[in-house]
């Protein structure tokens, strides 16, 4: 699998769809480079023609079949009626011209059947990534209902600050499946435990801290996932070393993990939870900032900073309210610090 993770596809697609607007321009240059480079080369009779597989091929790749034809057709056109068959004068063939120009348009259908099949292909197995992390996601939803939706809005928070800090699209998407996936391993801490109302005993606080190294066993058996559990493992971490599971400490944390453990942090707190009020964003901020250099990395809080404010953001965010629980009531949602 490609190391960029499970979305690299989608990202692989997205950069193709902006490309299509202007990709006309290099396939018309390869084209005019081609007649070029054929009439120079000695004419139809030398094998430069094959140069014009080149943007026949590009427009196939970039627009599909019918992109694949009309610049076969249009190469087929162009080396027929405008390049000389061996020396400037002497006309071509034209039944030479004509099965050239067929094989340029049969070359430009084949090609482009195969690449709108490959990009098929890439949207199925996005969408199947994109159902396997919801799958995870929901399940902790539904296991612990008094943080439902705290990932997602989590991986909304991640993916602002790491488009603050300039990243490029693939470590945004990246940073945001981490926080999709962070919490995954709390399906292994017993429910009597993550919702006790009161003080965590040390054993208790142990397991829930262990819902780390739950989430690592359980995502990595797969390939896709690989590039996320770094990020995964270190979001419990704190800029002053105090942190688990390894004490990092400043840069040792991988910068996906800082990122996460801000937009984590500022959701916990301006979140409903039963056993307190929610916090503002102004205040939540504030936190932030107060426990800059010991919790949090201070550059990562002041781009969110920076993002809230530009943004407007400082209004409590609404809430998408918990679906229906069966459990007889709300109990306090009891998470490591």
């Amino acid at each position: 699998m490609f190391e960029g993770g499970a979305d690299w596809g989608a990202t692989w697609l997205s950069d193709l769809s902006r490309f299509r607007s202007t990709a006309w321009v290099g396939i018309a240059a390869a084209t005019g480079a081609a007649y070029a480079l054929t009439l120079e080369g000695g004419g139809a009779s030398s094998g430069l023609t094959h140069l014009f597989y080149v943007p026949i091929f590009a427009a196939a790749f970039v627009y599909g079949w019918s992109g694949g034809a009309l610049a076969g057709v249009a190469a087929g056109s162009v080396c027929a009626v405008l390049v000389p068959a061996s020396e400037p004068g002497k006309a071509q063939d034209t039944r030479m011209w004509l099965v050239r120009l067929i094989a340029f348009l049969l070359a430009g259908l084949i090609v482009g059947v195969l690449a709108s099949s490959f990009r098929a292909r890439l949207r199925q197995l996005h969408q199947v990534n994109v159902q396997l992390v919801s799958a995870f996601v929901n399940a902790v939803d539904v296991f612990h209902r008094n943080t439902a939706e705290h990932s997602s809005t989590v991986s909304i928070h991640a993916a602002v600050i790491a488009d603050e800090l300039g990243l490029d699209r693939e470590s945004i998407e990246r940073i945001r499946w981490v926080a999709l996936l962070h919490d995954v391993g709390k399906l292994a801490v017993p429910r009597e435990v993550l919702d006790k109302a009161g003080r965590l005993t040390p054993s208790e606080r142990a397991k829930v801290q262990a819902h780390v190294p739950a989430s690592i066993e359980i995502l990595a058996g797969i390939e896709a996932f690989q590039p996320y559990l770094e990020g995964i493992r270190h979001h419990h971490e704190r800029f002053d070393g105090s942190g688990y599971p390894d004490g990092l400490a400043g840069e040792q944390i991988p910068r996906d993990a800082r990122i996460l453990t801000v937009a984590d942090a500022f959701d916990a707190m301006t979140s409903e939870r039963t056993y307190r009020p929610t916090r503002s964003a102004p205040d939540a901020l504030a936190e932030l900032r107060r426990a800059s250099n010991t919790h949090f990395d201070p550059a990562i809080v002041e781009a969110f900073a920076r993002t809230l404010t530009r943004k407007e953001r400082l209004q409590p965010a609404p809430r998408v309210p918990a679906r229906p629980t069966l459990r007889r009531a709300p109990t306090r949602a009891q998470t490591a610090a």
